[in-house]
């Protein structure tokens, strides 16, 4: 029996008894074959979930077939993002590794949204591709009559286990792709989210119901056979690639030791010694065939595939991601860099190096010191550096973190920097910090976090990331912004209404005329939400209208005329650095004005300036000593201009716009009517919270003294106030986790957790960005000696170059001995062949190679 939506009604001939009996025996059939089917996992909207340690749990909703059959007949006609879904599972689960090892699923199912096809033409494929068996197939809320996009629906006779549903699905898609129609892949995970009929605009439907289920097992032996042997044949493949890897380092250690110029270089080595796969495995990821899933995957997807002795990721999640194709894929070795060490090559170079390639018996290091890694000799840089020709020539000005992986994957800021990056290609973390920079320079004006003795801390955080122009920082700045300018275009067309009502009527009442006044009143105090670019007595009036709380976001490294030029000229008591310097901790200001409007009290706010390479710089140059870089957050990722794939259509999932969107909505109150810092309601951390925070700051606690990792007046002051942007961060990110009507709670610990991963992974990026800028750490000491005899190449006794270079930058931060630091610089040069020593009547002299 097939039924179809868009079928004529009338001008049918009458049936006679027989057909009659004969759709009345196929209609029991196929309710009982329906009745055979047990209910399924369901639920409504994409954040419905039950699954342990998420906020908001809902017990699942479960749906039979003759339920899906219903919805198919008469679909729900709702917001998707309110729409019901089908696990085609009866385990009640969102988790693909749970659905995966204990799913028991009934149906196979695809989504297609491309490359579309009449659903009748749809239907005839899935009859030969599927003879006599029963399928569901409908459009779906976005379909058009020239787009019919879909899904199908296909019920088992027999239920199949996760892993063997898996291989059934990718059956499926690649039996509707040699036709012609080209499936999204996501539907090959075992938990991903199949959407039931939801009308829109136009809606079709076509079913087959004879009673007739598929076997998959019985139909697709050869199939399924053949697909299994597939993956044996890949992952011996791999294997075999693997023992070769073993091979080579016996040879290797069977070595001699001898220098000889016939073997190859350290990383040639490493790349025959060990393969891909070796290192994919270590690193935790899972494979079948030639497919691996990373450890972190949200999906359940099998993203990235080795071939060719390299690993190509598919996932944006994934740190090895490369978007597909050749060139950007990673061998052993760049898969080592990224996975064991985050990028840092110079540190994958020396663990490559000390442990895992051997020359004979020693390792690699020892035994060729033209291979080795150079150990930093400056007791500020406690990081491993590569010959130094490599330094001194490297225009290297970022550094790469993760900060995604430290925050639950429902987390509705980490979904909007994944859309966001996905749309931009910009990187995932820096927009982030982007993000809960801009939400928290606006909720600063509606909580405080409190300290143990219950003093209040402004949870707004100063943010400074580097993208070139071009890459999408505006763009990126304006999704994070546009719900508060919603929210303040509504309260100020409110007022305006209402300011008019009264004033179209002819005659008021005194009543009347006072609401008109305070409407009047509330009419002026409104003001711009965010500065950009604005003047001294611009953002000293913003202050006394708002209570003293600022919110300065841009995309333009202008914003830092407001921050740190003078924007109090002629007054030498106060400067626009107390503005942004007390802002951070909540502390007091006098900037009242004879000639106008000033501000005198407590001032709290958020900066993010999302700018230009180089804004960091700006910022470490203009701090001058006053702590402001110190209160920042900087983070500086490499760029995608030059790789980005401008045909890449990007679907923006509007419930995820919403659901950020009413996070922000529930600060209107504060945007509309300013409330005083030490009126703020105070959001507290519990006690186990607060020991966490301090057993951290013990552990870096060594890195302050003189001569520590942290010790550079860059860092230093970054580091000691880390407990602080751990407060702010993970009182930010409760505030975006909870609902907005629920009353404040303590914090959990998982966000101080993930607080506290954050700032440590910033302040060890900024520890890199520092050295790489040439702000700290052996380029920059290196330099520092260079310009000196650059100026004049006349030789010069090491007396005179200690006292000359310890008054300048980046000897004259060094919180050490000084001299004995500039004393390494100089010997260490001398190896590196930079400089040639001479000792002449017991005087060390230095001159340029």
């Amino acid at each position: 029996m097939i039924t179809n939506e868009n079928a004529p009604k009338a001008g049918r001939p009458e049936a006679n008894f027989e057909t009659t009996f004969s759709q009345n025996n196929n209609q029991d059939q196929a309710d009982s074959q329906a009745d055979s089917i047990p209910l399924l996992c369901s639920g409504y909207g994409q954040f419905h979930t039950d699954e342990p340690g998420k906020d908001n749990r809902k017990p699942y909703a479960q749906i039979n077939f003759k339920g899906i059959q219903s919805l198919v007949d008469t679909p729900q006609k709702i917001d998707k993002q309110l729409a019901q879904w089908l696990i085609p599972s009866t385990l009640l689960s969102r988790t693909f590794k749970e659905q995966e090892a204990r799913g028991v699923f009934w149906m196979l199912w695809a989504d297609i949204d491309q490359a579309t096809k009449p659903l009748i033409e749809i239907a005839e494929i899935i009859d030969s591709s599927i003879p006599d068996c029963d399928y569901e197939i409908y459009t779906s809320k976005s379909a058009t009559q020239d787009n019919q996009k879909c899904r199908i629906l296909i019920p088992l006779n027999k239920p199949l286990s996760g892993s063997d549903w898996v291989f059934c699905q990718q059956i499926l898609n690649d039996k509707l792709e040699s036709n012609g129609i080209i499936p999204d892949r996501a539907s090959e995970r075992p938990a991903q989210l199949c959407y039931l009929p939801n009308r829109g605009e136009y809606y079709d439907r076509k079913s087959k119901r004879n009673g007739a289920f598929f076997n998959p097992s019985l139909e697709w032996a050869n199939e399924i056979k053949n697909t299994q042997d597939e993956i044996v044949h890949k992952a011996a493949e791999l294997e075999r690639l693997s023992s070769e890897g073993k091979s080579k380092r016996e040879e290797l250690k069977l070595n001699c030791g001898t220098k000889s110029s016939a073997l190859p270089d350290l990383i040639s080595s490493f790349n025959q010694a060990h393969t891909v796969q070796d290192i994919l495995l270590q690193a935790g990821f899972v494979q079948r065939g030639d497919t691996f899933r990373h450890p972190h995957s949200e999906s359940g997807s099998y993203s990235a595939s080795v071939k060719n002795g390299r690993v190509h990721s598919l996932s944006s999640n994934d740190p090895l991601f490369t978007g597909g194709g050749g060139g950007g894929a990673h061998d052993a070795f760049s898969a080592f860099t990224v996975l064991f060490h985050a990028g840092n090559r110079n540190a994958a170079l020396r663990d490559a190096g000390d442990k895992w390639v051997m020359n004979g018996s020693e390792p690699w290091n020892k035994e060729y010191d033209q291979q080795k890694v150079k150990v930093a000799f400056s007791p500020n840089c406690n990081s491993e550096v590569p010959p130094i020709d490599s330094i001194l020539d490297s225009d290297v000005k970022y550094s790469n973190v993760d900060l995604l992986q430290y925050v639950d994957d429902g987390h509705i800021i980490k979904r909007l920097s994944l859309q966001i990056a996905e749309e931009t290609d910009l990187p995932p973390s820096t927009v982030f910090l982007a993000i809960l920079g801009v939400f928290s320079s606006v909720a600063v004006r509606r909580y405080s976090v409190l300290y143990k003795n219950n003093d209040p801390l402004p949870i707004g955080l100063y943010v400074v990331t580097e993208q070139p122009s071009g890459s999408g920082k505006s763009r990126c700045l304006k999704i994070s912004q546009n719900p508060f300018y919603k929210i303040s275009k509504e309260i100020h067309d409110d007022i305006k209404s209402a300011i008019a009502v009264l004033k179209g009527r002819e005659k008021r009442t005194q009543e009347e005329e006072d609401q008109l006044k305070v409407l009047n009143a509330r009419l002026e105090s409104l003001q711009p939400i965010f500065t950009t670019n604005t003047t001294s007595e611009g953002l000293e009036k913003q202050l006394a209208k708002s209570n003293g709380f600022f919110s300065c976001v841009s995309s333009e490294q202008g914003l830092f005329n407001v921050l740190f030029g003078g924007a109090y000229k002629g007054d030498s008591k106060v400067n626009n650095n107390d503005v942004a310097l007390n802002g951070f901790d909540g502390g007091y200001i006098n900037s009242s004005r004879v000639t106008r409007e000033g501000y005198c009290g407590n001032v709290a706010g958020g900066i993010v300036c999302f700018a230009q390479t180089g804004s960091i710089e700006t910022l470490l140059n203009s701090s001058n000593g006053t702590g402001l870089s110190e209160r920042f957050l900087m983070l500086a990722e490499p760029h995608s201009l030059g790789k980005r794939n401008h045909l890449k259509e990007v679907v923006r999932d509007p419930a995820i716009v919403l659901g950020y969107a009413k996070k922000c909505d529930s600060l209107k109150d504060v945007i509309e009517s300013p409330r005083k810092f030490d009126d703020l309601p105070g959001i507290t951390i519990s006690d186990s919270g607060f020991l966490k925070i301090k057993n951290y700051l013990n552990t870096i606690e060594k890195d302050l003294a003189d001569g520590g990792k942290f010790s550079h007046t860059s860092l230093r002051g970054a580091a000691a106030k880390v407990d602080m942007q751990v407060m702010k961060i993970a009182a930010n990110l409760y505030l975006t986790d909870r609902n907005g009507d629920e009353p404040l709670y303590i914090i959990d610990d998982k966000y101080i957790d993930s607080a506290i991963a954050i700032s440590n992974a910033l302040l060890e990026a900024n520890l890199k960005l520092c050295q790489n800028k040439g702000v700290m750490g052996i380029k920059a000491e290196f330099n520092a000696i260079i310009v000196l005899f650059e100026d004049n190449p006349k030789p010069r006794i090491e007396r005179a170059l200690i006292q000359s270079r310890s008054k300048v930058s980046p000897f004259k931060e060094y919180s050490g001995n000084k001299s004995q630091l500039i004393r390494n610089t100089l010997n260490e040069m001398v190896k590196q062949r930079l400089l040639a020593k001479t000792t002449a009547n017991g005087s060390v002299s230095y001159c340029l190679c």
